[in-house]
């Protein structure tokens, strides 16, 4: 594949090769506008290297803006619908906050694909969605979606999803009805109404609540994003080895000898703390156990 070269010294091959996302910025913002031979490349990337050529694609995905105009939309429908490679879909979430579509009825074709997006198993991924639909999210009309995060406990959205019932409904009780009609696990809905009753009474004693919508600001690139997935896979295998009697949770004694066995030491109590602060009962199942591992396990 021949590499076009502007007339700045900067090629769109440097771009579509570029590992770094910083360096990819760097380059995308300085390319802006593409020559022929440039489109032609870009066209042939999206079109025929798909499968196979990773980075370019989701280097075109991010700054969708150096993407012909006639296939921008539709290349990033497919980076969201592509299952086979969830970093398609956090670029394609990252790339569609830097276009300015709003008016142009766009938006309503890729929101449906955001809210699939917003509810998949990999956090990442649902968050950064998340981030790029949360503008374009209306009440009444998107309240079922929220309800449909709600439902999934351990979601990382979990939060969110409330702080965007309480910004927008306003009316305690009326989400309170909202979410006596949704079929919400009983723990599930008791801590939401805990969180909702906390707001409440923070407000009427004229204090600030924890209320906040938590997002995150990194982007991983190509190579930590796989990294991650390495990780939680090796995780997860670990979790099947620990969880002895197949009951889909392991203890947290079974948590504290297998960090020994890594060579992390940490007494109960301390588990218990973090458990109490990611809102983790003490019986573990996978999510919470790959939850609580990642920051102190390392690849090696």
């Amino acid at each position: 594949m021949a590499v076009a070269v502007t007339n700045t010294g900067i090629s769109i091959g440097q771009f579509l090769m570029a590992e770094d996302l910083n360096h990819a910025e760097l380059i995308a913002f300085n390319l802006r506008q593409l020559g022929p031979r440039d489109v032609v490349m870009v066209r042939k990337v999206l079109e025929e290297n798909w499968e196979d050529e990773e980075q370019m694609v989701s280097n075109l995905l991010q700054f969708p803006f150096l993407i012909p105009d006639d296939i921008r939309i539709e290349s990033l429908k497919r980076g969201f619908q592509d299952l086979d490679c969830p970093y398609y879909i956090l670029s394609s979430a990252v790339g569609l906050q830097r276009l300015d579509i709003s008016e142009s009825g766009q938006m309503d074709y890729l929101k449906e694909e955001l809210k699939k997006s917003c509810l998949h198993e990999i956090g990442m991924v649902a968050m950064r969605a998340f981030i790029t639909l949360y503008p374009h999210l209306k009440y009444p009309n998107d309240a079922q979606f929220i309800v449909s995060i709600l439902q999934r406990p351990r979601s990382t959205l979990f939060q969110n999803a409330l702080t965007w019932l309480i910004l927008n409904v306003k009316n305690k009780n009326e989400i309170t009805e909202l979410l006596n009609k949704s079929c919400l696990a009983v723990d599930t809905k008791l801590k939401a109404e805990g969180f909702i009753e906390d707001h409440s009474n923070a407000r009427n004693n004229g204090e600030d609540s924890n209320l906040a919508l938590q997002f995150v600001n990194h982007i991983p690139s190509l190579n930590e994003f796989e990294a991650m997935l390495d990780k939680q896979d090796t995780l997860s295998d670990f979790f099947v080895e620990l969880d002895a009697d197949k009951d889909g949770k392991v203890s947290i004694s079974e948590i504290q000898a297998f960090l020994e066995d890594i060579g992390k030491k940490v007494t109960i109590e301390e588990l218990m703390r973090d458990l109490k602060s990611m809102e983790i009962d003490e019986n573990v199942d996978k999510d919470a156990f790959i939850e609580i591992m990642f920051p102190r396990f390392q690849m090696k």
